[in-house]
């Protein structure tokens, strides 16, 4: 998301990127967050970029997209939101039981998936495990955020890759 930042910020607007907890650092760090925690900085995140300008166009990459979403369900005074590949459809109950069943057996943290970026040349920063009772709460979280994208009244960018 930092390039789009940048060019935002050179096209004269002002510009916030949270780092959410658990990012950007380790998967142990991770591992105890859950949506509550994401939520709730990306919360805090737009009330202080809404405090001080007249109006807030959010964006999100993946389960930041699912946030970015998830705000605008709540703030209908938000004036635009461009999501790219955002998660709204959780994978289905079997897979979830799946990991229900690793973390009952005391797996926190599975193999990740690493970058997925087709684009020959091109990686993805990506921590080398996911963790499994975060991605849990993540795919709940997106339960809710799907059965409330018809309360978006904001325009919507959406971007998908193939």
């Amino acid at each position: 998301m930092r390039p789009l930042a940048e060019a935002v910020a050179a096209a004269g607007f002002t510009v916030d990127m949270p780092l959410l907890p658990g990012h950007g650092t380790s998967v142990e760090d991770m591992v105890p967050t859950r949506w509550e925690d994401w939520s709730g900085a990306a919360e805090a995140a737009y009330q202080a970029l809404a405090a001080r300008c007249d109006q807030v166009v959010v964006s999100g990459l993946s389960m930041g997209g699912t946030l970015t979403c998830w705000l605008a369900e709540r703030h209908p005074e938000i004036a635009g939101i461009a999501v790219v590949n955002p998660l709204v459809e959780a994978p289905d109950a079997e897979f979830r039981d799946g990991i229900r069943s690793l973390l009952d057996a005391g797996t926190e943290v599975f193999d990740a998936i690493g970058s997925d970026i087709a684009m020959e040349g091109s990686t993805e920063a990506a921590y080398s495990g996911t963790p499994l009772a975060a991605a849990l709460s993540l795919f709940e979280a997106a339960d809710q955020v799907a059965s409330a994208l018809g309360d978006i009244r904001c325009p919507v960018l959406l971007l998908n890759s193939r």
